[in-house]
Protein backbone atom coordinates (compact mmCIF):
# COMPACT_ATOMS: atom_id res chain seq x y z
CA UNK A 1 0.00 0.00 0.00
CA UNK A 2 3.16 2.39 -0.57
CA UNK A 3 0.81 4.12 -3.63
CA UNK A 4 -1.86 5.15 -1.50
CA UNK A 5 -4.43 7.22 -2.66
CA UNK A 6 -7.87 8.28 -1.19
CA UNK A 7 -9.94 5.40 -3.10
CA UNK A 8 -7.54 2.47 -1.78
CA UNK A 9 -7.64 4.08 1.51
CA UNK A 10 -11.36 4.38 1.89
CA UNK A 11 -11.48 0.73 0.19
CA UNK A 12 -9.25 -0.19 2.97
CA UNK A 13 -11.28 1.31 5.86
CA UNK A 14 -14.13 0.24 4.30
CA UNK A 15 -12.51 -3.50 4.34
CA UNK A 16 -11.07 -3.74 7.56
CA UNK A 17 -13.08 -1.09 9.62
CA UNK A 18 -11.56 1.94 11.28
CA UNK A 19 -9.93 -0.91 14.23
CA UNK A 20 -6.45 -0.73 13.06
CA UNK A 21 -5.94 -4.03 14.62
CA UNK A 22 -7.78 -5.66 12.02
CA UNK A 23 -5.60 -4.52 9.35
CA UNK A 24 -2.66 -6.21 7.60
CA UNK A 25 0.74 -4.93 9.63
CA UNK A 26 2.15 -3.50 6.48
CA UNK A 27 -0.73 -1.28 5.44
CA UNK A 28 -0.82 0.58 8.95
CA UNK A 29 1.76 2.62 8.65
CA UNK A 30 1.32 4.00 5.53
CA UNK A 31 -2.30 4.70 6.33
CA UNK A 32 -1.30 6.69 9.07
CA UNK A 33 0.59 8.91 7.35
CA UNK A 34 -1.30 9.44 4.78
CA UNK A 35 -4.01 9.73 7.52
CA UNK A 36 -1.47 12.94 8.97
CA UNK A 37 -1.00 13.86 5.04
CA UNK A 38 -4.59 14.22 4.15
CA UNK A 39 -7.59 15.85 6.13
CA UNK A 40 -10.32 14.19 4.63
CA UNK A 41 -8.60 10.51 4.57
CA UNK A 42 -8.85 11.57 8.35
CA UNK A 43 -12.22 12.68 8.58
CA UNK A 44 -13.83 10.02 6.45
CA UNK A 45 -11.83 7.52 9.28
CA UNK A 46 -13.18 9.66 11.85
CA UNK A 47 -16.39 8.73 10.98
CA UNK A 48 -15.75 5.22 10.40
CA UNK A 49 -14.66 5.15 14.11
CA UNK A 50 -17.84 6.81 15.07
CA UNK A 51 -19.84 4.16 12.93
CA UNK A 52 -17.81 1.19 14.67
CA UNK A 53 -18.71 2.63 17.72
CA UNK A 54 -22.35 3.15 17.01
CA UNK A 55 -22.30 -0.55 15.72
CA UNK A 56 -21.04 -1.95 18.77
CA UNK A 57 -23.23 -0.09 21.41
CA UNK A 58 -26.18 -0.68 18.80
CA UNK A 59 -28.70 -3.27 21.08
CA UNK A 60 -32.38 -3.83 19.27
CA UNK A 61 -35.54 -3.29 21.03
CA UNK A 62 -37.22 -6.15 23.03
CA UNK A 63 -40.76 -6.73 21.40
CA UNK A 64 -43.23 -8.48 22.37
CA UNK A 65 -43.19 -12.24 21.20
CA UNK A 66 -46.78 -13.25 22.17
CA UNK A 67 -48.70 -11.78 18.99
CA UNK A 68 -46.18 -13.89 16.76
CA UNK A 69 -46.53 -16.93 19.19
CA UNK A 70 -50.56 -16.65 18.51
CA UNK A 71 -50.46 -16.72 14.77
CA UNK A 72 -48.07 -19.22 15.07
CA UNK A 73 -50.04 -21.83 16.79
CA UNK A 74 -52.99 -21.10 15.17
CA UNK A 75 -51.13 -22.15 11.80
CA UNK A 76 -50.17 -25.21 13.31
CA UNK A 77 -53.64 -25.73 14.65
CA UNK A 78 -54.97 -25.38 11.02
CA UNK A 79 -52.53 -27.80 9.49
CA UNK A 80 -53.40 -30.70 12.15
CA UNK A 81 -56.97 -30.10 11.42
CA UNK A 82 -56.40 -30.36 7.63
CA UNK A 83 -54.09 -33.73 7.97
CA UNK A 84 -56.63 -35.23 9.32
CA UNK A 85 -58.70 -35.72 5.95
CA UNK A 86 -58.92 -39.56 5.03
CA UNK A 87 -56.07 -40.79 3.18
CA UNK A 88 -58.60 -42.20 0.09
CA UNK A 89 -60.03 -39.23 -0.57
CA UNK A 90 -57.21 -37.70 -1.05
CA UNK A 91 -55.90 -40.41 -3.16
CA UNK A 92 -59.21 -40.63 -4.96
CA UNK A 93 -59.21 -37.09 -5.78
CA UNK A 94 -55.33 -37.54 -6.95
CA UNK A 95 -56.07 -40.27 -9.68
CA UNK A 96 -58.92 -38.64 -10.69
CA UNK A 97 -57.10 -35.17 -11.35
CA UNK A 98 -54.37 -37.27 -13.47
CA UNK A 99 -54.14 -40.65 -14.33
CA UNK A 100 -51.06 -42.05 -15.33
CA UNK A 101 -49.66 -42.88 -18.15
CA UNK A 102 -47.97 -45.75 -19.38
CA UNK A 103 -45.78 -43.49 -21.82
CA UNK A 104 -44.26 -41.52 -18.77
CA UNK A 105 -42.86 -44.46 -17.26
CA UNK A 106 -41.11 -46.59 -19.99
CA UNK A 107 -40.23 -43.08 -21.84
CA UNK A 108 -37.29 -41.95 -19.49
CA UNK A 109 -35.99 -45.84 -19.64
CA UNK A 110 -36.28 -46.27 -23.22
CA UNK A 111 -34.21 -42.74 -24.17
CA UNK A 112 -31.21 -44.26 -21.03
CA UNK A 113 -31.35 -47.24 -22.88
CA UNK A 114 -30.74 -46.01 -26.53
CA UNK A 115 -27.79 -43.56 -25.69
CA UNK A 116 -26.38 -46.85 -23.85
CA UNK A 117 -26.42 -49.17 -26.94
CA UNK A 118 -25.25 -46.23 -29.03
CA UNK A 119 -22.02 -45.62 -26.11
CA UNK A 120 -21.80 -49.31 -26.56
CA UNK A 121 -21.35 -49.12 -30.25
CA UNK A 122 -18.89 -46.63 -30.58
CA UNK A 123 -16.97 -47.86 -27.33
CA UNK A 124 -16.07 -51.11 -29.42
CA UNK A 125 -15.89 -49.88 -32.71
CA UNK A 126 -12.38 -49.13 -34.35
CA UNK A 127 -10.42 -45.95 -34.64
CA UNK A 128 -10.51 -44.93 -38.16
CA UNK A 129 -6.62 -44.92 -39.35
CA UNK A 130 -5.67 -41.90 -41.29
CA UNK A 131 -3.80 -42.05 -44.87
CA UNK A 132 -0.66 -41.17 -43.69
CA UNK A 133 1.67 -43.78 -41.69
CA UNK A 134 3.11 -42.82 -38.93
CA UNK A 135 7.35 -43.10 -39.07
CA UNK A 136 8.98 -42.58 -35.87
CA UNK A 137 11.83 -40.32 -37.47
CA UNK A 138 10.43 -38.73 -39.96
CA UNK A 139 11.32 -34.87 -39.53
CA UNK A 140 7.39 -33.68 -39.82
CA UNK A 141 6.55 -35.77 -36.48
CA UNK A 142 10.48 -35.34 -34.51
CA UNK A 143 12.00 -31.95 -33.65
CA UNK A 144 15.14 -30.90 -35.17
CA UNK A 145 17.32 -30.89 -31.38
CA UNK A 146 15.81 -34.50 -31.49
CA UNK A 147 17.28 -35.54 -34.46
CA UNK A 148 20.32 -34.22 -33.34
CA UNK A 149 20.26 -36.31 -30.24
CA UNK A 150 19.04 -38.84 -32.06
CA UNK A 151 22.19 -39.48 -33.82
CA UNK A 152 24.65 -38.52 -31.07
CA UNK A 153 23.08 -41.44 -29.09
CA UNK A 154 24.10 -44.10 -31.94
CA UNK A 155 28.16 -45.03 -30.98
CA UNK A 156 29.52 -46.92 -34.26
CA UNK A 157 32.64 -47.46 -33.06
CA UNK A 158 31.57 -49.94 -30.23
CA UNK A 159 33.94 -52.91 -29.61
CA UNK A 160 31.70 -54.88 -27.63
CA UNK A 161 33.23 -53.76 -24.59
CA UNK A 162 31.73 -52.17 -21.85
CA UNK A 163 34.84 -50.31 -20.06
Amino acid sequence: MSDMNIQTFKDSVDLYSADLSKWPVEAVKPAIAFMRDNSVAADYFDKALLLDAKLRAFAPEAFDQSALEARIMQGIAGEKQAAKAPVQAVIAATAAAKPVRAAWLFAPASGLMAVAVLGFFFGFSQPQQTQQAYAPLDPAYVAEEQLASIEADVDYGYDGEIF
